[in-house]
Parts: C-alpha cells; structure tokens; sequence
C-alpha cells in the first residue's frame, strides 16, 4: 500500500473510531513445559519408562553438545502455538461489540467536528461497507445489530419492526440473560431475513463476499482482499463511485476495532484496473489435502511452488546469529498499484 499526498485510488478522511478491551478472543497460548515432563515423556517413547527421569536429568552437566535444549538455564521451557485457540460465538460477540463501540466513537468525533449530524445515518452515507472478513459472510451476519440502532437514529425502525415475525425483545420481560439472548438471536436473524436488509447487503456488502469466499481468512490481510474485492468488481460494472464514502470496519482479536471513512478519488479506475484479482486467484496452484497439512505442521522442507518467491531461507544456529533469520527475494519486485 502506498500512501501518498494526492492519492488516485482512495482519501482516508476524518475520524477514526476506535474501541479496545481485553479479551482472550482467538489467542494462541504460550504452554509452559518441565525439563523433566520433557525427559520423561522421551523415555516413555523410547519404551525406557523404568528409568528415572529425575536421575536421566541430572546427567545433563556432562552433556557438552552446542545449543543443547536441556542445557538451557531455565527450568521451564515455553512453546509458543501457533494454532489458536478459539470459541467461534465468543468471537463473533467480541466482534460485534467492538465495531458497535467503535461506530459510537466515530460519531462522536464526527458530530463534535461537524463533519456528521446527529440524525445522518451510515446507511445513507457510506455506497461501500469494507469489514475485516475472517470468513466470507460475517459482515452481513455481525451487522445486524448495527443495521437497528441506524434505522432507529433515522426514525424509520418502528415501520421494519412491524414487518418482522420476530418482534424487537425487551430484556427486562425474560427472568434471565440466556433467555433473552436466545430470543433476541432470533430477532436479528428475522432482520437479517428481511427485504431492507437483503437490499443493504447486496449493494454495499456482497461484492466483498465474493473474493473472501475464493480465498479465506487472511488475518490483517482481509479487510485490504474486501477492498480490493469490491472496487474491481465495481470496476468490471462500470460503477461510478466518484466522490463516494466507503466506511470500514476493522478487527482484530484480543479485541479491538476501528471504524473510519474514505473518500473515492476521480482517477480510482485506473488504479483498479492493474488488480487483475481474479486473474491471480484463478491461477493458483492448487494442494492436495495431506501437502497441505504437512505445511501446516512445518514438516516440508522445500516450497510447494517451483518460483521466485521471498521465502525463509534459514535460521542461525550459532554465536550471536542463534535464531536470526534470512530470507530470499525475489530479483523482480513489482509494484502494488494501490495508493
């Protein structure tokens, strides 16, 4: 991403709403593990369980060999996961807290700043709705909550509400938190399933679904994959979105969230027109399932693609370059077309 004083594609306006709470939401634990656990669960393996661990361990002082992971000085070693550890419903309630803190925050600003008034919707404001997209329908699912509070600052929910089969739940009528809540999930799938609602997703969201259901999650990557989504397919349809506001909804676990605006510039087709994204996803290479799992669990020792790619090339294993990293580079390096 290139970021410009007069960019082609895109201006980032003014405010940035911004949420933050500590949360064990999609974290990958650090695992604490004894030397001894270590040695005996190698003794076990090795079908040698009649030896004393204890007594095994204590021969490692005359153990000289370089870089040995039982001579390190701390008793307990640590394993960093990679993996995750996550409870899906968690996830999306954290999700849908912080981006609704984060669009109060931005309102705020922006009605302090006179940028907004109190009665401007995002609905009529914003043509594009990019958010981060762990998988390719979460924006339309998590939005729904958003969607009402929107329509009541519009004045317009009471005529929605009258229309749904499932009316809007008033917490103080349930004698308990999960009676409400099981209620109130089936209040928003009602809304979601509604004709206004429908209408949202298919002129602001779905272009954004379209290319995260080709490629997944990508972290950090994937609000950038829903931009990039939308304005080529926009693009390929000749929309005009000159001058128009985009509004993004980012996330990220542990949690936070931003919400901020961008304005489209008069020359964003032409940068567009250099994504060629589905070009790329179409010639991908593809695996088979036990390549990709050996590549999951680190057990591949070349590259899958028979290409020019930046790639880790080693890790230092002595001196003071213990641990460091090297990588190769691609001796062509072309630019990304996004200002």
């Amino acid at each position: 991403m290139l970021v410009k004083a007069e960019p082609r594609l895109l201006v980032l306006d003014a405010p940035v709403g911004v949420a933050t709470q500590s949360e064990h939401d999609f974290y990958k634990p650090i695992r604490a593990f004894s030397k001894q656990q270590l040695v005996e669960e190698a003794l076990h393996l090795a079908g040698l369980d009649h030896l004393d661990s204890a007594q095994v361990l204590s021969n490692k002082n005359g153990y000289t060999a370089t870089n040995s992971i039982l001579q390190q000085t701390d008793e307990v070693l640590y394993l960093h996961k990679e993996t995750p550890i996550f409870d899906g419903p968690f996830s999306n309630t954290t999700y849908q807290h912080r981006i609704r803190e984060a669009l109060q925050h931005f309102r705020a600003q922006g009605m302090t700043k006179e940028i907004l008034d109190a009665q401007e919707t995002i609905l009529e404001r914003w043509s594009r709705f990019i958010f981060h997209l762990p998988y390719a329908f979460h924006g339309k699912r998590i939005f729904t909550e958003l969607f009402v509070q929107e329509k009541k600052l519009a004045g317009t929910w009471e005529t929605l509400n009258e229309q749904l089969e499932v009316k809007a739940p008033n917490r103080s009528d349930f004698g308990s938190e999960a009676a409400f809540e099981k209620v109130y999930n089936q209040f928003l799938k009602a809304v979601s399933q509604s004709a206004e609602y429908r209408a949202l997703v298919k002129t602001k969201m779905e272009k954004a679904q379209r290319v995260s259901g080709e490629v997944g999650n990508m972290y950090t990557g994937s609000i950038f994959l829903a931009l990039m989504g939308t304005l080529e397919a926009d693009f390929q349809e000749n929309t005009q979105l000159e001058a128009q506001k985009i509004g993004f909804f980012s996330y990220g676990s542990g949690s936070k969230s931003k919400v901020f605006e961008a304005t489209v510039q008069p020359n964003w087709k032409e940068v567009v027109a250099g994504f060629h994204l589905h070009e790329k996803l179409a010639n991908r290479t593809a695996l088979d399932y036990v390549t990709y799992e050996k590549l999951h669990r680190k057990q591949l020792k070349d590259s899958v693609l028979d290409s020019n790619n930046f790639a880790l090339a080693a890790v230092g294993t002595e001196g003071n370059t213990l641990g460091a990293r090297y990588y190769t580079a691609p001796t062509i390096v072309s630019e990304v077309a996004i200002d």
